[in-house]
């Protein structure tokens, strides 16, 4: 979504504009993105705060689940 509402991206910590926030429905608060605003960079970005759909229950994925 794009928005250009200045008050409701501090209440959501971004604040710089432009900026991406990153809302996931397990977590109660948002990821900001306080890194470059291009492609390569955001991708790079969402992709190390995503979680996988499928993972293998180990150690290694416990704070993910929980």
């Amino acid at each position: 979504m794009h928005i250009n509402d200045k008050e409701c991206a501090a209440k959501h910590g971004a604040n710089s504009q432009p900026a991406v926030v990153l809302f996931r429905q397990f977590d109660n608060s948002p990821i900001v993105h306080s890194g470059n605003i291009e492609v390569g960079a955001i991708v790079e970005w969402a992709v190390a705060h995503s979680v996988p759909t499928l993972i293998e229950f180990s150690e290694d994925y416990i704070d993910p689940i929980f």
